[in-house]
């Protein structure tokens, strides 16, 4: 029996630090904080004003800051607020795939620092244990107020999207992005269909 969250309940994940100072020697990336599944009935759900260090080098490994995944139907999810404090260190500081909702999620305020390889990586292929990999529509609205860094400064991607699957050295890229820059205040990333 599923029973229903009292009127006013918004799940969340808010307020946090996170300092990384282990690799998980099991997997082949690490990731911060990891939404992943709002779909049916689910309640809104918020990620905001926390924020994420990564202050010694991920060797061996990818890491990633946040990582948005699977919001799917009329669910909501909200980003605000969020900063990472890559120094460097931290691969991709905000990672989303499956954002297939109708109510495409805004990251607002905050802040991605310092980012090594992509600020933000889009995807719209996705694995999920139990359900397998499919392509799925991936939307992602950013307002202008969340800033993105590289470090060293004038390397990797601000805004990285991927079609196909292959992480973050694999995948062919979609139109429309800003290569080349060490900072950026970004608009609004197109949905795109297949």
């Amino acid at each position: 029996m599923i029973v229903a969250a009292d009127p006013g309940f918004v799940p969340r994940i808010a307020n946090n630090t996170v300092n990384v100072v282990y690799n998980w020697a099991s997997t082949t990336r690490n990731v911060a904080i990891w939404v992943n599944g709002r779909a049916g009935t689910a309640a809104l759900f918020s990620v905001s004003n926390n924020t994420v260090n990564t202050p010694a080098a991920m060797t061996g490994y990818e890491y990633w800051g946040y990582y948005l995944q699977n919001v799917t139907g009329d669910r909501i999810l909200t980003f605000s607020g969020n900063t990472l404090n890559g120094y460097g260190n931290c691969d991709v500081g905000l990672r989303v795939a499956g954002l297939s909702s109708s109510v495409p999620v805004d990251a607002t305020g905050g802040g991605l620092y310092e980012v090594k390889t992509a600020g933000v990586h889009l995807n719209n292929y996705t694995c999920t244990t139990g359900w397998g990999c499919a392509y799925s529509n991936t939307a992602l609205t950013l307002d202008g107020s969340m800033p993105v860094t590289m470090s060293p400064a004038g390397s990797g991607t601000v805004v990285l999207a991927m079609q196909t699957p292959g992480g973050l050295q694999g995948g062919e890229p979609l139109e429309g992005l800003r290569h080349g820059k060490s900072s950026w205040r970004p608009t609004t990333m197109p949905r795109r269909r297949r």
